[in-house]
């Protein structure tokens, strides 16, 4: 029999809201490409809505509402709970609830008489029920109309994390036409293992119905961002160098590497990858392209934040790592970096705790560091940290770092060698780069202080770390769907970047913030 709560559906209804606590959701304006509440309902009418704060996610609730006179929507929770909302804007959104779908495929609703109210034919009634809310785990137990052609899903492994537009993949195959075609170009001996590599990517945003059919993201329906390949901001971090959170290194290169190269694009579509606001922990550099060719590809936050807990309504990347970049670009044109920050925790706490570059300090006062010497900035009992090394910096961005030959172990100090500038020698058990060139001293075992501007015959040293210490970042693992040859991180025939911006972006922790 027919179902006693019968929802209003409309396209693109989307305000601001806020509502504190759990009373009524007082709506403010339409969001930008968006309709009002006002504009596409009556008084007394209900629907599904699915409200979530902007800078707190985790704030969020999916109901039946009903418009009341007021302007604002009487919330009843699907949940029965309603969520204590603190304060700070949100977004409330007509949606198509799981709910509705669930009781249409079970027979539970009359579809004549949904039919009739909005003046639209049987058709087009049944196709609006499809537009549905499930979760995007959901649609695998799915049986969807043949007729219908997009999926809204109301989140990915909770509610409201990473809603989304679903469409009915046109390839219908194990992979897309341009992941087929990255395959194709390979060897027949490497085709395999590139097949993996294409579909762990685009399994992230790609499913099964219940009928065996594909369904895709659709990267024009709806603004795709990491979360939808699984990201999860609940990165924290503290001055002491503590960090907590879920790894999500590998869900946000999978968001780059599928924007950049298992999408087809034409000219004018940017290749974007977003990063929603909030914190993220990564145990991995991110990479912006491979060098396999001159490509362009960004990657956007909202806003670069401050804080321990990476809160303010920005995005902040969590390095969980000292020994490679934050993000390291190959090959890119007009490839850059907007609207977060990038913050090593490890390098963080000494350059805290030592009060380095604080007004308190007065050079040498407080701590008895001396923060006007280069070599001041980096913890001693973390050498991977030094400004010295000039093919493995600290840094928080990288262009072209695995460019070239990868530079081998440092050779031993010999007297009377001439030393060109940037040269590393060992000696003492101890790593050393040449600062100004010259010839080494005659005689002797070569510099032993751990130092900077140290004198060798007519050499200038600096102290770089232990003589263990490697002088290059360590092999990085481009995808097995790309060509052959970049599959080595380092070559020489890899494609140079140029005209690389860096907008409205906090690096901190680094011991250098963009090394080229």
């Amino acid at each position: 029999m027919p179902t006693t709560f019968t929802p209003r559906f409309v396209d693109l209804v989307r305000c601001t809201c806020s509502t504190v606590g759990t009373g009524n959701l007082v709506l403010g304006a339409a969001v930008a490409g968006f309709a009002s509440f006002a504009a596409t309902l009556s008084v007394g009418d209900r629907f599904y809505y699915a409200v979530a704060g902007i800078d707190k996610p985790v704030e969020a609730e999916v109901g039946r509402g009903t418009f009341l006179a007021d302007g604002s929507i009487l919330r009843k929770a699907m949940s029965g709970a309603l969520t204590n909302f603190s304060l700070g804007q949100k977004t409330v959104s007509l949606v198509a609830g799981a709910e509705w779908f669930r009781k249409a495929s079970a027979g539970a609703i009359d579809t004549a008489t949904l039919a009739t109210r909005d003046k639209s034919d049987l058709g087009a009634a049944v196709n609006e029920l499809a537009k549905l809310s499930p979760l995007f785990s959901e649609i695998g137990t799915t049986r969807v109309p043949v007729s219908v052609r997009r999926i809204f899903t109301a989140g990915r492994s909770a509610v409201g994390q990473a809603p989304g537009a679903y469409i009915r993949d046109p390839d219908q195959s194990a992979l897309t036409t341009i992941g087929q075609s990255w395959v194709d170009a390979l060897p027949v001996a490497e085709q395999a293992a590139a097949v993996v590599a294409v579909k762990a990517i685009l399994d992230r945003v790609r499913t099964k119905d219940a009928d065996g059919l594909f369904w895709v993201i659709d990267d024009d329906g709806c603004q795709v961002h990491a979360g939808h390949f699984g990201a999860v901001a609940d990165g924290w971090f503290a001055y002491n160098g503590s960090i907590a959170g879920t790894d999500n290194a590998a869900a946000i290169q999978a968001l780059i590497d599928r924007r950049q190269y298992l999408r087809q694009f034409t000219p004018s579509q940017n290749r974007e990858c977003l990063l929603p606001a909030g914190a993220f922990r990564i145990n991995n550099g991110l990479q912006l392209g491979y060098g396999d060719a001159f490509r362009q590809v960004v990657l956007r936050g909202a806003g670069p934040t401050f804080g321990g807990a990476g809160n303010g309504g920005g995005t902040t990347l969590i390095c969980d790592f000292d020994d490679r970049p934050g993000i390291s670009i190959e090959g890119g044109r007009v490839s850059f970096a907007a609207d977060l920050a990038i913050v090593c925790p490890r390098g963080l706490s000494y350059i805290y705790a030592k009060g380095l570059g604080d007004y308190a300090n007065d050079a040498m006062s407080n701590f008895g560091i001396d923060d006007t010497q280069l070599t001041s900035w980096f913890d001693p009992a973390r050498p991977t940290l030094s400004p010295y090394l000039r093919f493995n910096p600290h840094a928080g961005v990288a262009i072209d770092p695995y460019r070239g030959v990868q530079p081998g172990a440092a050779i031993a100090w010999v007297a009377g060698t001439p030393i060109a500038a940037g040269e590393y020698r060992t000696a003492n058990a101890k790593l050393f780069i040449a600062k100004l060139a010259g010839t080494s001293a005659a005689s002797g075992t070569g510099p032993s202080a751990a130092g900077d501007n140290l004198s060798d015959g007519t050499v200038t040293w600096a102290w770089v770390g232990p003589a263990t210490l490697p002088v290059a970042y360590p092999a990085a693992t481009p995808p097995a769907f790309g060509p052959a040859a970049y599959r080595t991180t380092y070559h020489a025939g890899k494609a140079l970047s140029s005209n690389i911006p860096l907008t409205n972006v906090r690096i901190y922790g680094f011991t250098v913030g963009v090394a080229l």
